[in-house]
């Protein structure tokens, strides 16, 4: 059914032809194909779950980074618990690819606060500088992501 190559008519001939009755075999299909619906309606629902989940993580890391940037005045001590809540976020929201997350995360979370510091402090307009910010800290994070999944899966090929 995954394939698109499932014919329902023929699957119930070929129940008839190994000696079940029509109604049974009718039965029967009807059951599979019912039980395959829910399996894949739980399994569109586990997709976006885990989307939200992924989209929420990301939401908090950059709001932690920004935060910590434009109002912990740089402090090594908010740097920190900003990264290690990067690495938490992570390895939890992105079981599949822990390592990846990770390093994209603390690179955006690290690259945040330096990026404010030395080239968008004395600009004049608030707004426009937090989105500025979260674009050259995060922008590389993505950058950094790609690179170690080359790396990652060119050790294993």
């Amino acid at each position: 059914m995954r394939n698109d190559t499932f014919d329902r008519e023929y699957e119930i001939k070929t129940l008839i032809r190994l000696g079940y009755h029509p109604d049974i075999a009718d039965l029967l299909i009807s059951n599979v194909v019912l039980g395959f619906q829910d399996q894949l309606f739980d399994e569109i629902k586990e997709a976006k779950q885990s989307r939200d989940k992924k989209e929420f993580v990301r939401c908090i890391v950059i709001m932690f980074s920004v935060f910590n940037t434009v109002l912990g005045e740089n402090n090594i001590f908010l740097t920190l618990i900003t990264v290690i809540i990067a690495c938490l976020a992570g390895y939890f929201a992105f079981p599949e690819k822990r390592i990846l997350a990770i390093s994209g995360f603390v690179f955006g979370c690290i690259a945040m606060p330096f990026i404010y510091t030395h080239y968008l402090q004395n600009t004049d307009y608030p707004n426009l500088k937090v989105i500025i910010l979260t674009a050259f800290s995060f922008g590389p994070a993505v950058l950094v992501k790609y690179i170690v999944s080359k790396l990652k899966y060119s050790e294993e090929d």
